[in-house]
Parts: C-alpha cells; sequence; structure tokens
C-alpha cells in the first residue's frame, strides 16, 4: 500500500424508520498520518423520492487522551470537524460516522447516495451509502414517556 493512499472505504447500508436517526460508519485508515480529512454528503434519491444532504450528518471519531489510550480508529467523543490522526504502528486510522435523519413525511423504499472522503495530498474517495426506509414512522420525540427511579439502599452501601 502507499503510504500516501486512503485503503478501500466499504459502502454502508442503513435500515431504519421514518423521523428516526440511525447511523453507519465509515473507517479511513491510512500508512501515513490522515491530514485534513473532510467528508461530505449529497442527497439520497430513490423511486420515493430524495432525501435532502442536509438530513445527513457526519462526525469525526476522537481518542479522549492519546497519551492515556492510543485505540487507532477509537472512539471517546464525536466532533464536528475531524483533528490530524497521527500515525500509529504503521498506520493511522479514523472513523467519520454517519448519520441519517429520514424525515417524517418520507416514503418507505431504498434511497442511495454517497459520502465523499477526502484527506490533504489524497484524491477523494467515494463511498456508497443506501438507506432502506421501512413503511413505519417512529413517535415524535416529545410524545416518549421515561420514568426513572432512583432508591438508595443503606444497607448496601453499608456493606
Amino acid at each position: 500500500m502507499d503510504a500516501k493512499a486512503i485503503k478501500e472505504l466499504k459502502p454502508i447500508r442503513l435500515v431504519g424508520a421514518r423521523n428516526g436517526a440511525f447511523s453507519g460508519k465509515i473507517v479511513v485508515e491510512s500508512g501515513a498520518a490522515i491530514r485534513g480529512l473532510l467528508a461530505s454528503a449529497g442527497p439520497l434519491s430513490g423511486d420515493g423520492g430524495t432525501i435532502a444532504a442536509s438530513n445527513v450528518q457526519l462526525r469525526y471519531a476522537k481518542v479522549w487522551d492519546w497519551k492515556v489510550r492510543f485505540c487507532p480508529g477509537g472512539l471517546d467523543m464525536l466532533m464536528d470537524t475531524a483533528s490530524e490522526v497521527p500515525l500509529y504502528k504503521g498506520r493511522a486510522m479514523v472513523t467519520v460516522w454517519v448519520t441519517v435523519h429520514v424525515p417524517k413525511d418520507a416514503k418507505a423504499g431504498v434511497y442511495a447516495g454517497a459520502v465523499t472522503v477526502q484527506a490533504e495530498g489524497l484524491a477523494p474517495v467515494k463511498v456508497p451509502v443506501s438507506l432502506e426506509v421501512a413503511d413505519w414512522t417512529l413517535p415524535d420525540p416529545q410524545d416518549y414517556r421515561t420514568w426513572t427511579d432512583l432508591v438508595q439502599s443503606s444497607d448496601t452501601l453499608a456493606l
């Protein structure tokens, strides 16, 4: 592998319902440090119409503290922009999280599009994305109900 090349990127296949958010990931790996990583998404199109590119959220995995724990491609937090990914044991890795927010009025069916990944000094690479929207709609988040109960047990605390 050329030290300046990005390894082959696999397609993303998502399945979800209307009014929900569904994620997949792209693992970017190179034989050199990755600088200036940028992913961009286009719209997803299918027989049911188009899901706008603005419904596709892209975030970059980041390890909290490289000195404490180095995990290539690891995830402690998701960032809106990528930082430089250093070379470690001959490779650099970072994960790009792709989240599609399916509109409440989307028609059921399969939608296809792509995410383009590029980095400093490297040619852009297109990653195919397919989303199968089920003929089912999730309720709005404000309609969810949650009950949380915390009970302190002095007996177990004493132990």
